[in-house]
Parts: structure tokens; sequence; C-alpha cells
């Protein structure tokens, strides 16, 4: 062997001799690449295992959220909103239940605004 060449190179040269122990050598070189190759092929497999048992997952979530979904109490709202109508109270979410006082609606008085 040369300087950092390769064993196999010079094992099979023109004119090299092929011998059993040559071919048991390249025999586990080509084994140890078809393992690694093998390997890598096994990792991407799971990968991909992973990758579509993590999208079934968060499909089976969604179609239970879907069926499980909570429905507004329609009835109770629309009878507390009947009973308001006829108590006469006018509500909006901005005034509450008491309205707007009078007397900061009168026009006319001195204010910070210069009103």
């Amino acid at each position: 062997m040369g300087k950092g060449g390769n064993a196999a190179a010079w094992l099979l040269a023109p004119g090299a001799m092929v011998t059993p122990f040559t071919q048991e050598i390249l025999a586990g070189k080509k084994a140890a690449t078809a393992e690694k190759h093998a390997l890598a092929d096994q990792a991407q497999a799971q990968q991909q295992a992973l990758l579509g048992a993590q999208k079934e997952r968060q499909r089976a979530d969604e179609a239970l959220n879907a069926a499980n979904q909570k429905q507004p109490d329609v009835e109770s709202l629309l009878a507390g909103e009947e009973s308001a109508a006829r108590r006469n109270a006018a509500t909006t979410l901005l005034t509450g239940a008491l309205g707007v006082d009078s007397k900061s609606l009168k026009l006319g008085r001195k204010t910070l605004l210069g009103g």
C-alpha cells in the first residue's frame, strides 16, 4: 500500500490476483456500505412514521374537539333579553343597567375642555 492509498484499489489493480482474502475484504466493505444505507433508510422510515403519527393525532384531536363543541344556551339568552324588554330596561354594553346620568348630558356648562 502506498501513502494514504486505498487497500481495495491496489488489490484490484490491473494484473493483481484476486484471492479469497481479497474477496472477503471487498465483501466486508460492501456489507458495511449496505448496512449504512439500510440504517439511513430505516431512520428515514422512522421519521416519516413519526410525522404520520403526529398528523393522525392532530386529526383525531380536531375530530374530538369538533364532536364536543360547546353550544351557547340560546334559550336563556333570549329569556333574559325578553325579561329586560318587559321591564323597559334600556341597557347597552357601554351604559350598563342604570343607563346614562341625565345631568351629564346637559350642554352649556364650563368644563376643562372649554365647552
